[in-house]
């Protein structure tokens, strides 16, 4: 592999992310029952995309259902890996139901990618390279300045020196446009020998339309690793303060049940303190 495999992506998720964790489970069930019952290739030439059939207006659900299939267990297990390591920051900063919408527009426009340069293959096009492409593409633009830990691309060696640490930080935007180099490498090779890739359109296309797509789908601000330090170091300092006498007066008050009235100003707890030492 060219470029490093990232490993980690350096953002927290507050929440569990359902839909990553349900898109996951279903492209690996519809895989696993593929396998079991042998028939992948039939299941393929039926809701696989095929683009002279998307041109001539028929089987137009394979556009949705190809999403879903896998042709072997390196491709499935490689889409899921990036899915599990993107989905999660981007389905938080776009919310469940965007966070879908997202992963299928991007897919689709990954596949009418594909179409539009070869209208007439007769080959089915499978995978939800598109739509995980988009969200590559889209976690990348909202957390360019974080670090993915990848791993070394000379770990094998650095292993067999004896080394101890075999994984590296690259920043998101390098590790995009490295990503993004990777692709049209492959289709320019592939062009060489006459051939249309219509894998790395897919993938091409998709990455693109989440990175100008994100916006319209967001729903709260994208928060880095950085602010996520700093707002907790607020939060800590804050709860850490020394409270005024005020603040301890009005505490004390309400355990004993005895909290001013509302509109009521409350006693001055330098007089109270007097007052209660006189007594």
């Amino acid at each position: 592999m060219i470029i490093p495999l990232p490993l980690k992506l350096d953002i927290e998720t507050k929440k569990i992310p359902l839909v990553t964790i349900s898109l996951i489970l279903i492209n690996s069930a519809i895989f696993g029952l593929c396998i079991y019952f042998g028939n992948l290739e039939e299941i393929r030439a039926s809701y696989g995309l095929v683009p002279k059939d998307i041109c001539a207006l028929q089987k137009l659900h394979t556009l949705i259902t190809s999403m879903f299939l896998h042709a072997n267990i390196s491709h499935i297990v490689g889409n899921m890996w990036f899915l599990w390591l993107f989905g999660p920051s981007v389905e938080e900063t776009c919310g469940k139901f965007r966070y879908i919408l997202l992963y299928l527009i991007c897919g689709l426009i990954g596949s009418f990618l594909a179409v539009l340069v070869g209208p007439s293959g007769s080959v089915a096009i499978i995978g939800a390279s598109g739509a995980i492409s988009g969200i590559i593409g889209a976690s990348i633009l909202l957390f360019s300045s974080e670090n993915i830990k990848c791993l070394h691309p000379f770990w094998l060696l650095l292993l067999l020196h004896g080394a101890r640490k075999i994984t590296i930080n690259i920043p998101a935007v390098f590790w995009g446009v490295a990503w993004l180099i990777y692709q049209v490498v492959w289709i320019f090779v592939a062009a060489s020998f006459n051939i249309v890739h219509f894998g790395y359109l897919a993938h091409f296309g998709g990455f693109f339309a989440g990175i100008f797509l994100i916006h319209f789908f967001m729903v709260s601000e994208p928060i880095s690793r950085k602010k996520q330090i700093e707002l907790e170091s607020d939060r800590l300092i804050k709860a850490d303060a020394p409270k005024s006498l005020t603040e301890i007066y009005m505490e004390k008050q309400k355990k004993l049940g005895v909290a001013p009235e509302p509109g009521k100003k409350a006693a001055n707890p330098y007089f109270l303190d007097v007052k209660n030492a006189a007594r």
